[in-house]
């Protein structure tokens, strides 16, 4: 899924839980959290294009599965999963907020994306070596089928 279509997902995503009585420190995270989730991108980017940063070359890039090794630390099912059992225990409207809008994220980008069904899970990507010919498949990319 691309920014903006994240971006439209967040701001619904945001309406729906102030409409529920969501408290500001929810909703701000979780809107926050649905976009900013993707700042994982950068590093796998500069992995292979150090020192550069042209932005359309970086969509280009991520999107269309132009990058061999990908971490995605942020984008992983088991960071989500400690974040809701901290959010659970502390009660906090921030972490709660912050793992609504991350898991939002997730499950969007796993029915839009040529996802795995273990892609969004850090310990697959692990068994793969990161390889994301193996991880994605993206259509016409080096490993992907």
């Amino acid at each position: 899924m691309e920014i903006h279509e994240h971006s439209i997902v967040a701001t619904v995503l945001g309406v729906a839980f102030y409409a529920a009585g969501g408290s500001p420190a929810f909703i701000g995270a979780a809107v926050a959290s649905a976009v900013l989730i993707d700042l994982d991108h950068l590093p796998d980017y500069w992995n292979e294009h150090p020192r550069s940063f042209d932005v359309p070359h970086f969509f280009e890039t991520c999107n269309e599965g132009k990058i061999t090794r990908v971490y995605l630390v942020f984008h992983s099912v088991e960071l989500l999963a400690a974040l809701g059992i901290v959010a659970f225990f502390t009660r906090s409207a921030l972490l709660a907020g912050t793992c609504a809008g991350s898991g939002v994220h997730l499950l969007a980008d796993q029915l839009t994306n040529y996802s795995r069904p273990l892609t969004y899970s850090f310990i697959f990507r692990l068994g793969q070596r990161f390889d994301a010919g193996k991880i994605f498949r993206f259509p016409g990319a080096a490993g992907g089928s």
